[in-house]
């Protein structure tokens, strides 16, 4: 028994006295001091949307939000909230200014060790990708910190074109003989349509609120932006693949014959472009409308040589005024008069910043793997860049500072910015 006492003896000495663990977010003693709220940021066109969890303990009275609007400046409080409340709209915030914000509980005995610190931007325009592995249309919160809205494709959506009033897209799955109208907002499908043999690229006519999409296996129809019923508008177009606005006209490129055709307004034919080489238009792959100044660019590629060519459709004149090669794809910010284009460098891809007519004015590797497309955003020039190579979509300022990434889990086809 003489042992077994003294064990006892040591365990009252020592193990009763073993340091008890701090896990109260109020307590000083807490090794971890920080507050595990699942704090979290996402901005939009107009407002940072913030949200977090309720702690089931401790027992507080109220969260405090803080904010500062860079990293130099200190951090206010900018509301007390109730212990119900697991969501905030910060509206009192200037268009692409970083903000950051933490969260602490409000207790009897003071405040709690904080959560961490997130950060969340604001400005113009919905960023939209398509995703050609799990068949998605995705929008992205403007810091690329969060999925808005996901709407589950039939099959591998190949264009989306958006109505003006920001409520519908028309989705194309050529693929499969089909095309639907969408509601952005709540991902219910309005209408289909399987009367087209093969639905591929569509845009929005603003000035007859109609969507206007072309069958690559011949024809441009104009389809109803409520029930997307459709009227053929021309049988000119023979093998279409893609189709661009300019200022009064439209540009359909057709990947067979290969010709470059213009329609009017009621979707009649004016005339062809008069390529000087018909065997390197049968490699276009890509063609951008200069809307203001009724340039049509296009982009040509075979193995080892990558071609950007400019259209003046006024004086009737085309050109190449960029060579490379290989250039994967390009887009314009048409207010600027640029060009921003991917390009292979010697390790990784590159984005170029070039002139209306082909000077480079800027470039630098950004650790691109396989950029597919860029977009440009016409509110403010930022481009968004889909990296299949990473399966990563980037949000660059028009300085080409990042302003956020998003993983994209599947394959980003398309990026658009409405």
């Amino acid at each position: 028994m003489k042992p077994i006492f003294i064990l006892f003896l040591l365990w009252l000495l020592f193990g009763s006295c073993r340091e008890r663990p701090h896990g109260n977010v109020f307590d000083p003693l807490n090794k971890s001091q920080k507050l595990e709220l699942g704090f979290t940021a996402a901005g939009t066109d107009s407002l940072i949307r913030l949200n977090w969890y309720r702690p089931s303990e401790p027992a507080f009275t109220a969260y405090n939000l803080y904010r500062a609007t860079s990293a130099d400046s200190g951090f206010e409080r900018l509301a007390q909230l109730p212990p119900a409340q697991t969501v905030f709209q910060d509206s009192t915030v200037r268009v692409d200014v970083m903000y950051r914000y933490y969260m602490t509980l409000q207790g009897p005995e003071g405040e709690s060790f904080p959560t961490e610190v997130v950060q969340s931007i604001t400005g113009p325009g919905a960023i939209w990708m398509t995703d050609s592995y799990l068949f998605e249309v995705r929008e992205i919160s403007y810091d690329m910190n969060r999925l808005l809205t996901r709407l589950f494709g039939l099959w591998k959506p190949e264009r989306v074109a958006f109505s003006s009033d920001g409520t519908r897209a028309l989705i194309t799955y050529p693929i499969i003989n089909y095309m639907h109208l969408v509601d952005i907002h709540t991902g219910e499908e309005i209408a289909g349509n399987t009367g087209l043999h093969r639905p591929y690229d569509a845009l929005y006519n603003a000035g007859q609120h109609t969507f206007w999409v072309i069958d690559s296996s011949g024809g441009l129809y104009q389809a109803d932006a409520q029930n997307l019923e459709v009227h053929k508008l021309s049988d000119a177009p023979r093998h279409p693949f893609q189709i661009a606005a300019m200022k009064d006209v439209y540009a359909i490129a057709d990947y067979k014959t290969p010709e470059i055709g213009f329609y009017n307004q009621t979707g009649t034919w004016v005339r062809n472009l008069q390529l000087p080489d018909q065997q390197v238009f049968k490699h276009l792959i890509l063609v951008r409308a200069d809307s203001l100044r009724q340039r049509l660019y296009c982009l040509t590629r075979t193995r080892g040589d990558s071609r950007l060519w400019r259209y003046d459709y006024n004086d009737d004149h085309l050109s190449v005024i960029h060579t490379d090669s290989l250039i994967n794809t390009f887009a314009l910010d048409v207010h600027k008069n640029i060009i921003w284009l991917a390009r292979a460098g010697k390790s990784e891809f590159e984005l170029l910043k070039l002139s209306a007519s082909g000077e480079r004015l800027s470039g630098q590797e950004n650790g691109f793997v396989w950029p597919v497309d860029v977009a440009v955003n016409p509110y403010n020039g930022h481009i968004v860049v889909a990296d299949v190579g990473q399966r990563m979509v980037f949000h660059y300022s028009s300085d080409m500072v990042l302003i956020g990434q998003y993983h994209a889990e599947g394959d980003p086809f398309r990026v658009y910015i409405e």
